[in-house]
């Protein structure tokens, strides 16, 4: 069992090694050190799609050609400028009508409800401030790696004979 997987191995070795070396044979001179694919590279400027996504929510994201991305910053951080806005109207409706109220129950009510709408407001500016600061620094770091060819993920079966012409069967993740 040993020499026939032996000589099996041998022989498909021999014949890799002659199909090798015959194509080596039709090479002209330097053609391996030559790549057929164009090699022009498309650049972003990082700091372009910094100030874009500073500027329009999502523009950085778009100029980088992440379109699915950009979408999904643009539509969050218009939705925090939304909510930030509405709250803002009614920080300012219930502090006009805490100014008019003479009553000191209802006084004491729309003054409750500016605080709670002016806590809400600041909590959605320092969401909105939080998510600008991440989509510019995401746009920035995605024009840095916008040619950069990441390896798929793969699963791999591997096996065959070991040494002493045992069965070896393996697997492996790449991630």
């Amino acid at each position: 069992m040993k020499k026939m997987g032996m000589t099996l191995w041998l022989a498909l070795t021999f014949i890799s090694s002659i199909i090798t070396l015959s194509q080596a044979e039709n090479l002209k001179p330097n053609q391996a050190f030559k790549d057929s694919r164009p090699t022009k590279l498309e650049r972003k400027s990082p700091s372009g799609a910094l100030f874009r996504s500073l500027f329009v929510p999502g523009w950085g994201q778009w100029y980088n050609k992440k379109h699915l991305k950009s979408t999904v910053v643009f539509l969050g951080e218009g939705t925090l400028i939304g909510f930030a806005a509405y709250e803002w109207s009614q920080v300012k409706k219930h502090k006009d009508n805490f100014q008019k109220e003479t009553d000191p129950y209802l006084r004491d009510l729309e003054f409750q409800r500016f605080e709670l709408h002016q806590d809400n407001r600041n909590t959605y500016l320092w969401f909105l401030a939080g998510a600008a600061f991440i989509s510019m620094w995401d746009a920035y770091v995605d024009a840095h790696l916008f040619n950069f060819r990441q390896q798929t993920k793969e699963l791999d079966l591997m096996g065959g004979l070991d040494r002493e012409g045992r069965v070896r069967v393996g697997v492996r993740y790449n991630f």
